[in-house]
């Protein structure tokens, strides 16, 4: 590392990570929670790049920093838990208006995000970072303090799009004090003794210290969620899809929280909450009174739970408050269609994912190609997966998936009975592209959120059904038309222009002419005795194409 780096640098010290030194189950949760982020931020960023006035979409970034931030705190991986913390402060000042948006700022936030997919690796393998992580810092810090980065630091701005970093600065061992100035070497050892005697009266210390931060994070994190469970019980209509997912997000995290501080009661409650609410459909929302109600029980359960911990209320008082959100769960269980967990979300991907219905599953990349080659024998496949699929839509979570399953089989059905509509090029192209709402279903219910069939999407599947069951009506409309059509007599012109081809040409037109002539005879006839074989219907359309350049 170059001395400039060093100097900028040498003021920073970062705490020791104590990851590997945590629950097993924890520190699972931890990373679970930090790959979702980043799934979150790999979408959002890039929209906030190209419009960076999206006030909305800075907010939910910045958000999703300060999650980072108390995450990494509360579960031991402090030193990337600093970075987080830098960038969201720098955010901060940005919302405020007390720092201007400038590109720069904007790429490092990418740049930072993409470095997190390195650091979480580390994570998983329980290694330290192989990164100089205060290169970063600092060069957050410059852009919050709206100072220039310079070109040493670069590389952590840049980083988003080369994925690179200088050699001689990963891997780095913490900078002493002798590697930043030479006259250090000769450093008092009395201070060093001194340094050394206060290391060791603080690290008696060290691990209540870290108890109470977690726990003040903890408390400083759900609060903010319930914030957000707080106004969902207060809609006074429908919530969007949006607004239910960010929902689930919050009871989501709350969960991963209260599990990495230890609160096992919080734990349990927020996931049964969170995997009731991930079968519920947000369009009919207003019709689930009783998972209404069990919202708000836990939301106050949640909410007491705080000020109980805030006020340094014993374990008993806790268990109290407990017992009474338990006597409401096991009331909504008994009084509503609550069922076991074989039927969450997550159960019935993969039950429905173990039907035979691969073929439907691989046709938002294979239809074109197949439906050309096996015409209605694929398509009778298809029609034959589809039903398989409707018939195992057993559950309320399953809804839009199966009418996106019933738009697809009408589809299906139409190309069947009609025939000439899989010669349509463009149109079987559209019916591909329409599976990806199919997979996209899957995803959602996979991940717990919440695809919404919205008007729009249904007029899509509309529009192309209806052009699929207009295509022998054109074709038919468009023979009578040219049967009507009386021959036109020729020009003086178009006799003058006739007069003056090569007499080779004309008998090689007319050979070729009879040979195409004798193969739609032949191909015409099959088609006639066999409307479904779209094969011979493909050959009729191309002996049009040389006739056509001739």
């Amino acid at each position: 590392m170059n001395e400039v780096l060093k100097q900028l640098i040498s003021h920073i010290e970062l705490p020791e990570d104590h990851l590997k030194d945590q629950d097993p189950d924890i520190r699972d949760i931890f990373i679970e929670e930090v790959e979702e982020i980043l799934e979150f931020q790999q979408q959002a960023i890039p929209q906030w790049l190209e419009n960076p006035s999206d006030q909305d979409v800075l907010t939910d970034i910045r958000r999703s920093f300060h999650t980072l931030k108390g995450s990494g705190r509360m579960a031991g991986a402090v030193q990337s838990g600093e970075i987080a913390w830098v960038i969201e402060e720098m955010l901060n000042r940005v919302m405020s208006g007390a720092v201007a948006l400038t590109r720069d700022i904007q790429e490092l936030v990418y740049s930072v995000s993409t470095l997190y997919q390195v650091l979480v690796e580390d994570f998983k393998s329980l290694e330290p970072h192989q990164v100089e992580l205060r290169t970063w810092i600092v060069a957050a810090q410059k852009l919050r303090d709206m100072q220039v980065v310079e070109g040493d630091l670069r590389y952590t701005i840049d980083y988003h799009q080369t994925k690179q970093i200088p050699e001689d600065i990963q891997g780095e061992t913490p900078i002493t004090e002798e590697e930043v100035s030479s006259s250090d070497a000769d450093v008092d050892t009395a201070l060093v003794e001194t340094e050394t005697a206060q290391a060791e009266l603080t690290s008696s210390s060290t691990e209540k210290s870290i108890e109470s931060q977690t726990l003040d994070i903890f408390i400083e994190e759900s609060t903010e969620h319930l914030e957000t469970i707080s106004n969902f019980l207060h809609l006074d209509q429908e919530p969007t899809v949006d607004q239910f997912n960010q929902l689930i997000r919050a009871v989501h995290t709350i969960r991963g929280s209260s599990g990495m501080v230890g609160f096992e009661e919080v734990f349990t409650a927020s996931s049964n909450v969170e995997n009731e609410y991930k079968t519920l459909n947000p369009e009919h929302y207003l019709d689930h009174k009783a998972e209404e109600q069990l919202l708000s029980d836990y939301y106050e359960y949640v909410r007491a739970y705080i000020a109980a911990l805030e006020s340094a209320q014993d374990k008993a008082f806790l268990s109290k408050l407990t017992a009474q959100f338990e006597h409401t769960w096991q009331n909504y269980k008994e009084n509503s269609d609550y069922q076991e967990g074989e039927v969450r979300s997550q159960g019935v991907v993969a039950q429905l994912l173990e039907l035979d219905i691969n073929d439907m599953l691989d046709a938002e990349f294979s239809f074109q190609e197949q439906t050309s080659k096996a015409g209605a024998t694929y398509l009778s496949l298809l029609d034959q997966q589809s039903e398989i699929l409707i018939e195992n839509c057993h559950v309320k979570q399953t809804d839009e998936l199966c009418r996106i399953a019933s738009f697809l089989q009408r589809i299906y059905r139409g190309l069947l009975n009609h025939p000439n509509a899989m010669a349509n090029i463009a149109l079987i192209d559209q019916v591909q592209s329409l599976h990806q709402y199919l997979i996209d279903a899957f995803d959602g219910m996979a991940s717990g959120q919440n695809m919404a069939l919205t008007n729009l999407i249904e007029e899509e599947f509309e529009q192309i059904i209806e052009a699929i069951e207009s295509v022998d009506t054109q074709t038919a409309e468009s023979l009578a038309t040219l049967e009507q059509q009386p021959a036109q007599p020729l020009t003086s012109e178009q006799v003058e222009e006739n007069r003056n081809f090569d007499l080779d040409l004309l008998d090689i037109f007319l050979e070729e002419s009879d040979e195409l002539v004798i193969g739609m005879d032949q191909d015409f006839n099959t088609w006639e005795q066999n409307p479904q074989n779209t094969q011979v219907l493909n050959n009729l359309f191309r002996y049009h194409h040389p006739h056509k350049i001739h």
